[in-house]
């Protein structure tokens, strides 16, 4: 072998970065949702965190009724949405709940204890 080649394969070896070192991904408590996340017990967990959200609230029938028409839809039942205005409510309220939430969660991580 010639003896530049050698030299050349060792700077490429060692120029690369170590991957035999990583972050773990940290550990994350269990999330019993109780097989559904209706309103209820989204408000529980989320109480467990400290969060309240008004969003959950003002949309607490929506939310019931969708979890309502996805365990029909799961169990075999026909529970077809025929208008898109009608979907869109409740597309618009999980978003409403989910928009608050993020904004919520980094507000807590961003305050004492966690700061």
């Amino acid at each position: 072998m010639n003896h530049a080649k050698a030299e050349s394969s060792t700077q490429i070896m060692s120029s690369r970065p170590n991957t035999s070192f990583y972050t773990p991904a940290p550990d994350f408590p269990e999330v019993d949702t109780k097989s559904n996340l209706w309103p209820n017990v989204l408000e529980d967990l989320l109480k467990d965190a400290d969060i309240e959200l008004i969003s959950l609230e003002e949309n607490r029938v929506k939310i019931k009724t969708l979890v309502q028409r996805r365990n029909n839809i799961a169990h075999g039942k026909r529970d077809i949405v025929t208008e898109i205005s009608y979907y869109r409510g409740f597309e618009n309220a999980v978003y409403d709940v989910m928009y608050e939430m993020a904004l919520k969660i980094d507000e807590r991580l961003n305050a004492a204890p966690y700061v």
